[in-house]
């Protein structure tokens, strides 16, 4: 899989991309975060400012994922 980085983003960009937002929902999910506590961060991310979402772009299927920085 080839992906292009769109850069950080916070809660405000990532709601233009709900794929990437719902894939990111499920991949702190898996870390066995309570759903308050999933909601809680994403809601904290700012793209200027910790913590900080990533957005990419898949080259071959065109879907956006998302990633995010945990520290």
């Amino acid at each position: 899989m080839v992906r292009r980085s769109w850069g950080a983003v916070g809660t405000a960009e990532l709601a233009m991309f709900p794929d990437a937002l719902q894939a990111l929902r499920s991949e702190v999910g898996a870390c066995g975060w309570s759903a308050e506590a999933v909601e809680s961060y994403l809601g904290a991310l700012d793209k200027d400012s910790q913590p900080t979402g990533y957005l990419f772009m898949c080259h071959t299927c065109g879907r956006y994922m998302a990633s995010a920085d945990f520290t």
